[in-house]
């Protein structure tokens, strides 16, 4: 529900309703311990991304930190896809916030993180999508820096492979038609 207001704009109806997801998963964490761990990361993150577009960028980045810190306990518990999915994404969002900050050491050690682990995901499962999105956010790190090779090389490299997705996608259609 957060996620439709937050679309829809009411930033602050979201961030109620995130807060109150966090409130829910705090109390039946302490009660079953780590099944709602999970849960606590999403309101994490989900919080962060308000306090991201609400322009708080400490707030967003406290947020985040807390979110990594429950993936990267979840992934170091299990070898769950869907976890490192996460972590990754987690990652890429810490990248994005550190450039707004203008933090390039952090921006990039996050964004190294990310491909690494969304390249590793990319040739396990159909995790191209994420790339092609992760590829454009260090392309714009790059851009920011002024460093314009760089950065076509990642934009590129999103292009080429939304390229070949678009061909696949073309392939089964016809295929199925």
């Amino acid at each position: 529900i957060g996620l439709i207001f937050q679309e829809k704009g009411n930033i602050d109806i979201a961030e109620q309703i995130y807060k109150k997801c966090l409130s829910i998963s705090e109390e039946i964490a302490a009660k079953k311990g780590n099944s709602m761990i999970v849960e606590l990361s999403h309101s994490y993150r989900k919080l962060g991304d308000i306090s991201q577009k609400k322009g708080d960028f400490n707030s967003a980045e406290e947020l985040y930190i807390k979110c990594l810190s429950i993936d990267e306990y979840i992934v170091s518990k299990t070898e769950h896809i869907h976890s490192r999915e996460d972590l990754a994404h987690t990652y890429r969002l810490l990248g994005d916030l550190y450039t707004k900050k203008e933090n390039e050491n952090l921006a990039e050690d996050f964004y190294r993180k990310a491909l690494d682990l969304t390249e590793q995901l990319a040739k396990e499962i159909d995790f191209k999508d994420s790339l092609i999105f992760l590829y454009d956010s260090i392309g714009n790190f790059f851009m920011t820096k002024g460093n314009l090779d760089k950065a076509e090389d990642f934009y590129r490299k999103g292009f080429i492979l939304a390229e070949n997705i678009a061909e696949q996608t073309e392939t089964l259609n016809a295929r199925n038609n």
